[in-house]
């Protein structure tokens, strides 16, 4: 019971956290002249090369003339950061064109998918051994050695078909 009690904590925390940062982004927002169209949690936009304490979000908006643009803003102590602070027509514009991804942004996600896939089809398989053996003592050793690694070949598998 402990344990649920700690996760909706932390649960509430991090939602309170976010709801704290999102009108901390529309704020100013605002004060640019812009229009928010969409607030989004990035939380692996820039995990190689950040502090723990900055939170990243992707915004879209529109900006005085009405031209939709996208940007990535960082929120810690300090204030809201836009990056590129204020995106140029040419990168951002009409053109469509992206800034290119962090070198190991795509192996670090295969990666991630992998281990959360193995780790979720260890628990289904154990789950599900527990439900097909009932009153077994060998049903969680059937789980590890076939949920784990069906999981770990499906979360591979996504990490490497999902397109960016």
């Amino acid at each position: 019971m402990s344990v649920l009690v700690l996760l909706a904590l932390i649960g509430g925390g991090l939602g309170l956290q976010l709801f704290v940062d999102r009108r901390r982004i529309l704020a100013d927002v605002r004060d640019h002249g812009w229009s928010e169209l969409r607030i989004r949690w990035a939380p692996l936009a820039r995990w190689l090369t950040s502090r723990r304490s900055q939170r990243w979000y992707r915004l879209r908006y529109l900006d005085p003339r009405g031209d939709e643009r996208r940007c990535l803003c960082r929120v810690d102590g300090s204030g809201v950061l836009f990056e590129p602070p204020e995106p140029a027509e040419s990168a951002m514009g009409l053109t469509g064109a992206r800034t290119p991804a962090p070198r190991l942004a795509r192996p670090a996600f295969v990666l991630v998918s992998a281990l959360i896939g193995g780790a979720l089809g260890l628990y289904l398989g154990i789950a599900a051994c527990f439900v097909l053996y009932p009153g077994s003592n060998i049903a969680p050793a059937y789980g590890v050695i076939l949920g784990a690694p069906l999981g770990l070949v499906a979360g591979l598998a996504f990490g490497l078909l999902r397109r960016r």
